[in-house]
């Protein structure tokens, strides 16, 4: 019956099964004393639970204006109908802080023109190398969770991917619900796709070809010995 409900209220809501649940968000232990400051910079999404890209990564920087607080952007990268080696990169910029100062591995997401907070628990990090975190939104009688493995760099060592998947299982998740994301077709945070970047690299070089050329009939004019 219980599962029955979950499938409908997901139906209304649009949610997929699997990342559903009745009620309030479920408790994650956090890291203990989590440094956030630590968590700066680039990280690249390895494994998630219903990835809507191909390419997914989070670059967390300080917030300028409120110390203390910070911003997070979800950076994503989807081939385009025409090419599937050309990507559009659509960013999403939110607030992010911590929610107890006692507890700091447990943070809030706000995301402009969405409807209510999103809660994350970063359960797992050595700062340097990997981290995961389990995300949560309370939607009215359900509520939606994620999972995710993230790596600073586009590959992650397998001792560390098995590290987490043993704890989610811990959890009694299945962690094979997870998505293996293919990051070696996705252009670096920042850049438009492997096309566009292959197109500029020419071009560039098509500039300084025509500029070259237009150096040596200068000298010419100038100069008819040269």
């Amino acid at each position: 019956m219980h599962k029955l409900t979950v499938l409908f209220v997901a139906a209304i809501f649009g949610l997929s099964y699997g990342d559903t649940g009745l009620g309030s968000c479920p408790s994650i232990q956090p890291v203990p004393q989590l440094e956030v400051n630590r968590l700066l910079g680039y990280w690249y999404v390895i494994q998630k639970t219903e990835a809507g890209s191909p390419c997914v990564s989070y670059n967390i920087t300080q917030n300028e204006q409120h110390l203390g607080k910070y911003k997070a952007t979800s950076i994503e990268q989807h081939p385009t109908l025409w090419s599937s080696a050309l990507y559009h990169e659509h960013r999403t910029t939110g607030d992010l802080s911590v929610i107890d100062p006692k507890n700091p591995g447990h943070l809030a997401l706000d995301l402009p023109l969405d409807i209510g907070t999103t809660s994350i628990t970063v359960f797992m990090t050595d700062y340097d190398n990997y981290a995961a975190i389990f995300t949560c939104k309370k939607l009215s009688l359900v509520h939606r969770w994620s999972i995710e493995i993230l790596s600073r760099t586009p590959t992650l060592n397998m001792d560390y991917v098995d590290k987490v998947r043993t704890r989610i299982s811990s959890y009694n998740i299945d962690p094979f619900s997870l998505q293996i994301l293919d990051l070696s077709k996705c252009a670096a945070p920042g850049q438009q796709g492997s096309v566009i970047k292959t197109v500029s690299d020419i071009g560039h070089k098509a500039t300084n070809v025509v500029s070259n050329v237009g150096q040596k009939i200068n000298n010419l004019a100038t100069d008819p010995k040269a």
